[in-house]
């Protein structure tokens, strides 16, 4: 997923991972960016279904790497890839990678 510095140049409705620190000192807290990475395929399943207070999305971007682990998520949605962009040759955390997959319904 992008970080903060990311954006895009249309008006259009958008929904990024949160890791807002724990202000309220919240004993077992964890953020949303680190439930997702605990189980990128439970995460998406519970915010990535249908019904009626679900969302189905039409594009999904995430870093290459997780692309193997949720790809029986995303072939079940009707996923497919549309593009790949260079995200950076350095990469500062082990959850990044050089590649960011869009997929598209």
């Amino acid at each position: 997923m992008f970080d903060s510095c990311s954006h895009i140049h249309t008006n259009i409705t958008m929904r990024f991972l949160t890791c807002e620190p724990n202000l309220t000192n919240i004993s077992d807290y964890v953020d949303e960016a680190d439930r997702f990475y605990e189980d990128p395929v439970k995460w998406l399943k519970s915010e990535v279904t249908r019904g009626p207070n679900k969302r189905i999305y039409s594009h999904i971007v995430m870093f290459d790497s997780l692309e193997n682990q949720v790809a029986g998520f995303l072939k079940a949605g009707k996923y497919s890839i549309c593009s790949r962009h260079f995200h950076s040759h350095f990469i500062t955390d082990s959850r990044q990678s050089k590649t960011i997959v869009t997929f598209c319904r």
